[in-house]
């Protein structure tokens, strides 16, 4: 091994840390800003059967995310609302050992009314997503249990992003 790729190797915990406390600083700003502005703010949680931290940290669970789970949120929206959606996540391992996502939604009022109608998720969203329980012919990985709700009126969005970013074991979106 090259002086080059041990201290590379080496400084890669304290970058991680830095990009993790970042994450968490910027999540709760952009949010909060959100809020503000009366954006509709959905916290996910997506959890999974994945166990090897190779296929946590792999492209195919940035592509979940993006491919998979968005595609099937905004089908339902009208194509002007489809691109107003922002979202952050994280991928992190359980105490169970198995991966999964916490994340957060902002979009439009309109399209939070659209996805989230009297105290239940959208009944066609559920029952789409439900499907994604077992593996696919581009997915190898099932989803065991999906949770997306408005963010708790007693619950901040600080207190969601430090439950998100509770452990250092976890993989923020922006590492991609």
């Amino acid at each position: 091994m090259s002086l080059y790729d041990r201290l590379a190797n080496k400084s890669k915990p304290h970058l991680a840390y830095a990009e993790r406390a970042n994450f968490a600083a910027n999540t709760k700003v952009k949010y909060n800003g959100y809020e503000r502005d009366g954006k509709s703010i959905f916290t996910v949680t997506l959890s999974t059967y994945v166990t090897s931290e190779r296929i946590a940290k792999s492209d195919r669970m940035r592509k979940f995310w993006v491919s998979d789970f968005m595609h099937r949120v905004t089908k339902y929206l009208p194509f002007k609302l489809k691109e107003s959606i922002d979202f952050d996540y994280v991928i992190e391992r359980s105490r169970e050992g198995n991966w999964h996502y916490h994340g957060l939604l902002a979009m439009p009022k309109e399209a939070g009314d659209r996805i989230w109608k009297n105290g239940a998720l959208d009944k066609h969203l559920e029952r789409d997503l439900a499907a994604l329980g077992d593996k696919g012919q581009y997915r190898d990985f099932a989803v065991n249990s999906v949770r997306i709700e408005p963010i708790r009126p007693k619950k901040s969005i600080d207190h969601w992003v430090s439950y998100m970013t509770k452990t250092q074991d976890f993989i923020p979106s922006s590492a991609w």
